[in-house]
């Protein structure tokens, strides 16, 4: 009963009472197709105010118990019977509280609407259960179950770093056009400068011969 309505768990003890109540004044075979009811007092107890168990209510409420601006009405769920008088168990979802009232309005639809859907999920759920599982998916052997990177995806990231951006594809740096002259000159001085000690002692042999017939002319 609760769950085909969705209601609160804690609304359990009411559920049982309602359900009592209706046992009670339901035919068994045990007391020759009589009520419970009927074969204790003797009487065929009345079942015309029987309302499905957790269906929307609104509890009207009257003039001398609220003010011009107040609601004339309070929304709530039925819950139960009450067994002193003809009046019926209302759950207040905004107090959680229990009030008992006998101007009630049903809306018996909405939770016959309900019910229904909650039959057919359970139908949905069973026909799932029924239809075979798929065939079991070979997963091949290089892929094992906890590896961050399968081999295939090593592989394909070593084959992408391989390959490298052709050239032309980013901007080349040039060297500054300030720094020419002093390239220039530092590759004269380069090409000058003795490589080794052979050619350092015949550039000296070479500049004193020189010197020398400078002196004699």
């Amino acid at each position: 009963m609760i769950h085909d309505q969705h209601l609160p768990m804690f609304l359990w003890a009411e559920a049982s009472m309602t359900a009592m109540y209706v046992q009670n004044r339901s035919p068994h075979k045990t007391v020759r197709n009589m009520t419970p009811e009927e074969a204790f007092t003797g009487v065929k107890p009345e079942v015309g105010h029987f309302k499905i168990f957790g269906c929307p209510v609104y509890i009207h409420i009257p003039k001398e118990k609220r003010t011009k601006l107040d609601p004339s009405g309070r929304k709530g769920t039925f819950v139960g019977y009450n067994e002193s008088s003809k009046a019926y168990r209302i759950y207040i979802p905004g107090q959680r509280q229990i009030e008992v009232s006998r101007d009630v309005t049903f809306e018996e639809e909405v939770a016959f609407m309900r019910s229904r859907g909650s039959h057919m999920d359970i139908d949905s759920e069973k026909q799932e259960e029924m239809v075979p599982s798929p065939p079991p998916v070979d997963v091949p052997r290089d892929i094992v179950v906890g590896q961050k990177r399968p081999t295939w995806t090593r592989q394909t990231l070593q084959e992408a770093e391989r390959h490298v951006a052709p050239r032309g594809t980013f901007r080349e740096s040039k060297r500054p056009q300030r720094y020419s002259c002093y390239a220039a000159t530092m590759s004269h001085i380069i090409d000058f400068e003795p490589s080794c000690y052979e050619e350092a002692s015949s550039m000296e042999r070479c500049h004193d011969g020189g010197v020398s017939v400078h002196h004699e002319e």
